[in-house]
């Protein structure tokens, strides 16, 4: 995904030439586009972006995007609870309440914002009860805490391509749109045309019947003519 400018940095290049630097990747996606359009392929976004993986960057990794897609189809508030962060790499230490305070304050992770505390208690051998918080957050802040985080780059990268791709699937969502309204502006000129072809080759049927009559009533005329001068010549002999 990264741009491979092939430019050697010994080049002097102007303000403007550095800013016009096609980035590959977007050059990928738009001939992507086209020929998702050119070819009248009607996706979804899941299957337009196992596609466009396929099709425009299979080196990635990302065995782990189902879970994390399910988490963010999912419909609740709270959708992970702090244990499970130091799985995704968030969080070294979970042994103690302050220690998961202290790493959720150092992202600027906020209570009642971004999460709630449980408080449960564990018995202990010797009897009695032992506080401890439990920290359940929001999906905002679990995605805030795989970008930010230091252990927690392929996330980041994850969520930067993920808008990428929602945005390059919303144009070609537009492209597609317009490709099959102008396929019916097509569709309706070339049936207006036939009609206009059609009504034409009527009047046309409509004259020549026109004057297939008028011959027939000629030929009537003359036939009858003929007949009286026939009955004359008769008469005469």
């Amino acid at each position: 995904m990264s741009a491979n400018t092939n430019i050697n940095a010994s080049e002097a290049l102007t303000r403007e030439q550095i800013k016009h630097i096609i980035d590959p990747f977007t050059r990928q996606m738009e001939e992507f586009n086209m020929n998702l359009v050119n070819n009248l392929n009607n996706l979804q976004f899941k299957e337009y972006f196992d596609f466009a993986k396929s099709s425009c960057f299979n080196d990635i990794d990302l065995d782990f995007m189902e879970e994390l897609m399910q988490i963010a189809r999912s419909k609740y508030l709270y959708v992970i609870d702090h244990t499970e962060l130091q799985r995704f790499g968030v969080l070294t230490n979970i042994k103690t309440s302050h220690a998961v305070l202290k790493c959720l304050n150092s992202y600027f992770i906020k209570p009642d914002r971004d999460y709630i505390v449980h408080k449960s208690s564990s018995k202990r051998k010797q009897g009695g009860g032992l506080a401890k918080n439990e920290y359940f957050l929001t999906q905002a802040a679990f995605k805030k805490l795989l970008m930010r985080a230091e252990n927690c780059e392929q996330y980041a990268d994850y969520y930067v391509l993920l808008e990428m791709v929602i945005s390059f699937y919303n144009e070609y969502r537009i492209m597609y749109t317009e490709r099959l309204l102008q396929d019916r502006e097509n569709n309706i000129t070339n049936l207006n045309r036939r009609i206009e072809e059609l009504l034409a080759l009527g009047h046309r049927t409509n004259e020549n019947v026109e004057r297939l009559e008028t011959v027939v009533i000629e030929v009537k005329e003359s036939n009858v003519r003929l007949e009286t001068q026939n009955t004359e010549l008769t008469q005469k002999g």
